[in-house]
């Protein structure tokens, strides 16, 4: 660690001084100037007091100390591990490392930062507080050119990521931020926080839920400030806490939350429920996920959205095991995908299409109903479901690709033969 000037010049000057006094006084002196040097030589780092930066130039591998500027960051040294570069050498939990640390935040401000996990991370605090950026990916706000750089978190097929009861995580604490879950298995024992700081720079937050596992075991925030999604196209995620959608804050900017599942298997055991400010949205995507469950479903936030793209089989059935609530200003957005023939997945009901069933009270205050895909339904009578019966397959203009009018006057007489189905 070099010496500033000012120190310097401050230990030359006392040194000056004391030279009046005596050649005892004097040596005194520089003794003392020599302890106080070695001791500022000796010191660790200064920059946020306990911070440790990936430098990257000796190989990719996060336990190696020659890529930190001031060694590995551990639960024992205390170290914030900070990861801003990528260059010359991304940083990488390598599949036969086991680490553990106490902090770590990827992408301070506007500069990039990436780390992949293929070996194990724990995160864990050493006292009982919780810590609120235990894990920040996106880590500070950033109101100046370059938010739009990209942090990211990679966790491969055979990595595991753990958080502790008392340590959370905070993707995009501005600017962009992504969690990618290739595989493995993630474990958050405390809440997990996306889109957190408002800003008004093009910030959003992505967890990308392909294949593994998901635990979280707490609350699972998407949209506190700005923008979130979590897009789960495959895997097993289960939230024990509450999905919050939109959760809101009080600085006047608000981002939309996005759960978007279109694979794998959901389970939200506490319900799925939007804020009371931000714009919340929950969309499944066909019928290729395996399963959705939650204890109730609650869209209150006006602007709030519930959608379904219909396939050929529908959308996948949500199973709500309690109330599901849909209240005025709210929306009901219905739109077709690949292989849409306007059919019903429900037998005997021409054009029925079956999306959640209800175990408690379905209660509607006035949702409004929306296409983006030219669709007219609406919602029919059906005891423990929500449904809809679609009246129409889509306008010409949005069959243009399949034959124009030709297929559309097609899709009206397949719909109207429906009505001869005798299994009912």
């Amino acid at each position: 660690m070099m010496i500033s000037k000012e120190q310097f010049s401050s230990v030359d000057g006392v040194l000056k001084k004391l030279a009046m006094r005596g050649r005892i006084a004097r040596r005194l002196t520089v003794m003392a100037a020599a302890v106080t040097i070695g001791a500022i030589m000796t010191a660790g780092p200064t920059d946020a007091s306990t911070s440790t930066f990936w430098s990257g130039t000796a190989s990719n591998d996060f336990s190696d100390s020659a890529n930190w500027t001031f060694g590995v960051p551990s639960e024992s040294n205390g170290y914030i591990g900070r990861i801003n570069t990528v260059a010359p050498n991304a940083a990488d939990v390598l599949s036969n490392e086991t680490v553990s640390v106490y902090t770590l935040a990827l992408g301070t401000n506007a500069a990039s930062g990436s780390l992949t996990i293929d070996g194990t991370l724990n995160i864990a605090q050493p006292t009982t507080s919780n810590n609120s950026n235990a894990l920040s990916i996106g880590a500070n706000p950033y109101t100046g050119s370059g938010a739009e750089n990209y942090k990211s978190l990679t966790l491969d097929s055979g990595g595991y990521l753990n958080l502790d009861s008392h340590s959370e995580m905070r993707l995009g604490n501005g600017g962009m931020a992504e969690f990618n879950q290739i595989g493995g298995q993630a474990t958050f024992g405390n809440n997990v926080e996306m889109g957190v700081t408002a800003t008004t720079n093009p910030s959003v937050a992505k967890y990308n839920m392909e294949n593994g596992y998901a635990t979280f075991d707490s609350k699972l925030g998407i949209a506190k400030g700005n923008d979130a999604l979590f897009n789960q196209s495959g895997g097993t995620v289960d939230v024990k806490g509450a999905i919050v959608l939109g959760e809101g804050n009080t600085s006047g900017i608000y981002g939309k939350g996005t759960y978007q599942i279109s694979g794998g298997t959901l389970n939200a055991e506490d319900g799925i429920v939007t804020g009371s400010t931000n714009v919340g949205e929950f969309a499944v995507d066909g019928s290729t996920a395996s399963a959705i469950s939650t204890k109730e479903l609650v869209l209150s936030a006006i602007g709030s959205v519930l959608k379904f793209g219909l396939d050929a089989n529908g959308s996948t059935l949500i199973n709500d095991g309690g109330n599901l609530t849909l209240d005025s200003g709210t929306i009901l957005d219905i739109n077709s995908l690949a292989g849409f023939t306007g059919s019903g997945n429900v037998a005997g009901d021409p054009g029925w299409y079956r999306l959640a069933s209800v175990a408690g009270t379905l209660t509607d205050s006035g949702i409004t109903l929306r296409s983006d895909t030219g669709l007219n339904y609406a919602l029919v009578n059906d005891p423990g479901y929500l449904t809809v019966q679609v009246t129409a397959v889509p306008d010409p203009g949005s069959l243009s690709l399949l034959g124009g009018g030709v297929m559309c006057l097609l899709g009206l007489a397949l719909l109207r033969g429906s009505k001869h189905n005798p299994s009912r």
